[in-house]
């Protein structure tokens, strides 16, 4: 039955997405300890690779929508920590978070560089109001000599 998952992988579906070790997950399955390496590589790239990786994607949104944590929330969260490190001047903190920020949006890809038109504008304030997202507090700019 290679169109639906076995017990045993639905179980180590539900553990690795809860966050456990691939290895752990395997055992907590009900799968053999001495096995473990070898039985989770096989889930992980055998032939139900696509339908395990569907449950762990489906568990894990299920897990986070019940904990209340979506990714507009973290990334609000984000521009709230940034307002406060910048007030408070801590702009180490606040460069951390940008580059969170700035990854998740994929702006800092690295790589050849490609040009793309789009017929839309999109800018991180776009994306932010669409999100209703706080306002990042603007600043004037910081110069070092």
């Amino acid at each position: 039955m290679k169109d639906k998952l076995t017990e045993k992988e639905l179980r180590f579906s539900i553990a690795y997405a809860s966050g456990m070790s691939i290895k752990d997950s395997v055992i907590k399955a009900g799968y053999k300890e001495k096995n473990a390496n070898q039985i989770g590589y096989k889930l992980m790239n055998g032939d139900k690779k696509s339908l395990i990786e569907r449950e762990i994607a489906k568990r894990r949104e299920d897990l986070q929508l019940s904990l209340g944590v979506t990714k507009q929330s973290v990334l609000a969260d984000l521009i709230r920590l940034y307002n406060q490190a910048l007030e408070a001047e801590s702009h180490g903190v606040c460069k951390d978070i940008l580059k969170l920020l700035g990854g998740e949006l994929g702006l800092f890809k690295e790589g050849k560089m490609v040009e793309h038109k789009h017929q839309h504008q999109l800018s991180f304030e776009n994306i932010l109001q669409d999100m209703d997202a706080p306002k990042i507090i603007e600043k004037p700019m910081i110069t070092v000599n």
